[in-house]
């Protein structure tokens, strides 16, 4: 279970360094969620709060992380498999807590001194950019082709070693990496990865193109709109790229899983445990970087353009979009890079209940021990 555990403490890292950088990532002028003017991104408060944001990202994680090795150094594990899923859960509860706890002195100071008193403000800049409502390019596709490829490559090679593969045949496989699930042998059984890892490919191309489109539809000007519209056009293309090479990751592991029965090494399957792991996070650190490193190729002029207005009436906690009298069931969201889901829709408050049902179910399977 160690690789197991390891697995799982660096998803818990992954997670903690994520939420750590997430203002980073965010528009500078919604430090914590908190709607603010362009010129006061600097204030006292505002850096003081995001320090202590940075600092307990990381005291949770290592915590957290280290009750997760003495868990498994214990055999909790072995019990309690679901354990980590807990934890992980736990940590992003506990830290959205805080954020909504560290976020309350820019709200005061800036109530205090009326930080939007007598100041021009505009809800979005109109969309100029050279590739007009699709900045993204078709660069990205590559990813896809490249996953198409490794999907088919796999399923061609696994059928045309149909005669030797085992009966039954294996189709899943534990924490651990051991084989835990057999079935008939068929072609559907030898192919079925290939036909899983081919339609997520297909949700990630479409997730990346509805994305991309709505980033640049809102573009909220900021005190400099010509920035607001580079860095809309940019993240674009960054989550483009970021979601092709994860869908590509993805494509990978399914083509693992594929061709593994034909190298009669079940040690092997400890690799789709740490594999999908290692690539994710490497994607997601990839694109973090990449999105910080787009706001500094972008300083901000401080031109007089209008500042956006001041909307945190629409964002309980700054984390949850809450707006009825907005159509759009998907928004940009404000904190990060991406969409988020406006709980002001009708079936924004479904899909809100879904999601925090199924995290509550997680957390509960997660604590009981393996029957």
């Amino acid at each position: 279970m160690l690789g197991y555990a390891l697995s799982m403490v660096g998803t818990m890292a992954l997670m903690g360094l994520l939420l750590a950088l997430t203002p980073a990532m965010s528009r500078d002028t919604v430090p914590l969620g908190v709607s603010v003017p362009a010129d006061r991104v600097k204030a006292p408060v505002v850096l003081a709060a995001l320090h202590h944001w940075r600092l307990t990202c990381l005291a949770v994680t290592v915590v957290l992380s280290a009750i997760l090795l003495a868990s498994s150094t214990a055999g909790v594990l072995k019990t309690h498999a679901g354990l980590p899923v807990s934890l992980i859960i736990g940590q992003i509860a506990v830290l959205l807590m805080v954020w909504a706890r560290l976020r309350r002195p820019i709200v005061d100071a800036k109530r205090a001194d009326d930080w939007y008193e007598s100041r021009p403000v505009r809800l979005v800049a109109t969309v100029t950019t050279e590739a007009g409502p699709t900045p993204m390019g078709h660069r990205h596709l590559l990813w896809y082709v490249a996953g198409v490829a490794a999907l088919l490559l796999a399923g061609a090679f696994t059928i045309a070693r149909y005669s030797a593969l085992p009966d039954p045949y294996p189709f899943h496989w534990d924490a651990s990496g051991r084989v835990d699930g057999w079935t008939r042998l068929s072609r559907w059984a030898v192919l079925e990865p290939t036909i899983v890892g081919l339609l997520t490919l297909a949700v990630c191309l479409g997730c990346s193109v509805a994305t991309g489109r709505r980033l640049v539809s809102r573009v909220p000007i900021d005190g400099d709109r010509h920035r607001s519209e580079e860095l809309a056009a940019g993240r674009a293309r960054i989550i483009a790229h970021g979601v092709g090479a994860i869908g590509l990751a993805t494509a990978i592991v399914f083509s693992g899983i594929t061709i593994l029965p034909t190298l009669g090494s079940g040690g092997i399957g400890q690799a789709l445990v740490l594999v999908p792991t290692v690539l994710m996070g490497v994607v997601l650190v990839l694109m973090v970087s990449a999105l910080i490193r787009l706001a500094h190729r972008h300083p901000r002029t401080c031109d007089g353009d209008a500042d956006s207005p001041d909307e945190d009436a629409h964002w309980p906690w700054g984390l949850v979009y809450v707006n009825p009298a907005d159509p759009a069931l998907m928004v940009p969201k404000r904190n990060g890079a991406g969409l988020t889901i406006n709980m002001g829709h009708p079936v924004g408050r479904v899909l809100g209940v879904i999601l925090l049902a199924l995290l509550a179910v997680m957390f509960v399977v997660g604590l009981l021990p393996i029957s």
